[in-house]
């Protein structure tokens, strides 16, 4: 079913299905009873500093939320799309995305947001914003896509430039906003920008990458395992995982990259350790015996904002053609409960189950194993 356009010549616009499930979080149309998750943060003065309207009481929420209601679909050009961003760990709604279709003739939108103060800082507005985003590329096929912010808002611009739009403007007293001339950033990103970002690429690491691989596998460590491990089981697994820097002398460690930016890591080895970062104990760099021994697929990790992407696949790839060239024939892995649906999914199955009490609480493992396939 479609919803007519606004132009008979014009392909009517293809309804969006619902909801809308990421890595986290379920998008949905807005309901009636979502009024006290919306007032939760519309109450807010941080949220209302940046908006037109103050700090709102409830039933200035319930008015809002029933505007919002009836924006679950673009029809035609002026339309607002307004989707709940509800994390189900929490059951609550945190926040919401809109997307407005500003031209159809020049296939222009612009996208909004507002979240919950007590929802900062875990990466779920990037990951809503992603979703609305690819939503409006993909399923809609906007040509361009622009985001405006206060200048002075910071947590709306970094979300912005996080999701890859390019700043295009900082315009100086455009608009007389709450008694005092606002100056407003202007974001923006292309189909062709967008399509790019999607892209992967992979190559070797080197040294001068470690402050970044060191700062993406904290991130991943942190988030990933949220709902297979509890915190202390996450703070304990620290010590047991990290990069091992002698995988990148050995030239068996890659970055995954994404429009310039590294989004993930992991490599394989032909020494016995088979877990652990440079910190971890009781590794052993005795070299294996390809005729008899498994390669060792190590240090796997993945930005928590590139999910779903393809980056563990891809390195598994380049680690399975490159130890088969090397004559290898089984790969082994020691992989931990968030990571086993993909390591399943690329053909590992489990030969152990063991726990690792190092960092002093007990972190739940598998080893895990395939054959390699000839190419």
């Amino acid at each position: 079913m479609s919803a007519p356009g606004p132009d008979a010549d014009v392909p009517p616009v293809p309804l969006v299905a619902y909801p809308i499930v990421t890595r986290r979080l379920v998008l949905r149309p807005v309901a009636p009873s979502d009024v006290d998750d919306v007032w939760a943060y519309q109450r807010h003065p941080e949220v209302a500093r940046f908006m037109p309207w103050e700090a709102r009481e409830r039933h200035e929420s319930a008015t809002a939320v029933a505007g919002m209601v009836v924006e679950d679909q673009l029809v035609e050009e002026g339309d607002c799309l307004c989707l709940a961003v509800v994390w189900p760990q929490v059951d609550r709604m945190v926040g919401h995305v809109e997307l407005v279709w500003c031209s159809q003739e020049h296939r222009q939108g612009e996208i909004g947001f507002a979240f919950n103060p007590e929802f900062h800082g875990r990466g779920l507005a990037t990951e809503a914003a992603t979703a609305i985003l690819r939503l409006g590329f993909e399923h809609f096929g906007l040509h361009r896509i622009v985001g405006r912010c206060n200048a002075r808002n910071r947590p709306s611009a970094r979300l912005m430039e996080r999701l890859g739009m390019r700043l295009e403007g900082h315009l100086r007293g455009n608009m007389l906003f709450k008694g005092e001339w606002k100056e407003e950033l202007v974001y923006a990103m292309t189909a062709p920008e967008w399509r790019a970002r999607q892209q992967l690429t992979s190559r070797l690491a080197t040294h001068a990458d470690l402050p970044v691989l060191l700062a993406l596998i904290d991130a991943a460590i942190g988030e990933l395992q949220r709902g297979f491990l509890d915190e202390a089981q996450i703070a304990s697994s620290r010590t047991i995982m990290g990069v091992d820097t002698q995988l990148i002398d050995d030239g068996t460690y890659y970055v995954v990259e994404s429009a310039g930016r590294i989004v993930g890591c992991g490599g394989w080895s032909r020494r016995a350790t088979l877990y652990g970062g440079d910190h971890s104990p009781g590794r052993d760099p005795a070299r294996l015996d390809p005729a008899t021994d498994p390669a060792k697929v190590r240090a796997m990790y993945t930005h928590p904002e590139a999910t779903r992407r393809g980056v563990g696949r891809l390195i598994l790839a380049r680690c399975e053609a490159a130890a088969a060239a090397e004559g290898f024939t089984t790969l082994e892995l020691m992989a931990t409960l968030s990571g086993r649906p993909l390591y399943e999914a690329a053909g590992f199955v489990p030969v152990e189950h063991v726990e690792d009490a190092t960092g002093g609480t007990p972190v739940p493992l598998i080893r895990m194993r395939k054959p390699i396939v000839p190419a």
